[in-house]
């Protein structure tokens, strides 16, 4: 393993786990919908669309178009910056996560700066090696695993190649678990925790790490 693919797996797996704990915490906020799991909200918004429960389908159409709002935000900021454009993504993400410690009397404005951090953290990195990633859901994270396991068992010089990929996803679902624990005990103040990690990743970035 080169060190540039080390870097870039550890940013991935620190950003992974920052999204299974901000998608726990907007999950509980929702009780039913997600704040990076896009697949999921545009299901819910089909079937609640088809059922002509529109009180039901336009939350779950507003963070799918919110999402996407974000993930265009985080690829202007990318192509305005010339240089350390990591970092300036990473304080933009931990500010906006900054905004939802405010809080609000309706539950979905009151995510609304969490489903906007989910997108602009797509910007963040796009690849470990020569595989496409994404750091704010898991199932082609999977599906790379999966592919990457078989493909080890007829090449050994792969053997191990599906491991990140596993790596990830545990990320994921670890800090998930550690994201529904602090909001149960701190309520929205636990969003300081990975808004807190964002801003360090982006110093480490910014000093120590090659700009991409």
């Amino acid at each position: 393993m080169d060190t540039e693919y080390g870097e870039r797996l550890e940013i991935a797996l620190i950003l992974i786990a920052i999204a299974g704990y901000v998608d726990a915490n907007g999950f509980i906020t929702l009780s039913n919908l997600f704040v990076s799991f896009m697949s999921g909200n545009s299901t819910q918004f089909a079937v609640h669309a088809a059922e002509g429960t529109w009180n039901e389908a336009a939350p779950a159409g507003a963070i799918v178009a919110l999402f996407l709002g974000g993930v265009m935000a985080g690829r202007l900021l990318a192509r305005l910056r010339k240089s350390r454009r990591r970092p300036i993504i990473l304080i933009v993400e931990a500010a906006v996560l900054g905004f939802a410690q405010l809080g609000a009397g309706s539950r979905l404005i009151s995510v609304i700066p969490l489903v906007l951090a989910m997108g602009i953290q797509n910007a963040a990195i796009h690849r470990i090696g020569d595989t496409k990633l994404s750091v704010t859901y898991v199932t082609g994270t999977l599906v790379h695993a999966g592919e990457k396991f078989v493909d080890g068992v007829f090449d050994s010089t792969v053997r191990w190649s599906w491991l990140p990929f596993f790596l990830l996803w545990v990320g994921m679902v670890f800090r998930g678990a550690v994201g529904t624990v602090l909001n149960l005990q701190l309520g929205r103040q636990a969003l300081i925790v990975p808004a807190a990690l964002l801003t360090i990743l982006a110093i480490v970035s910014a000093v120590l790490l090659p700009e991409e």
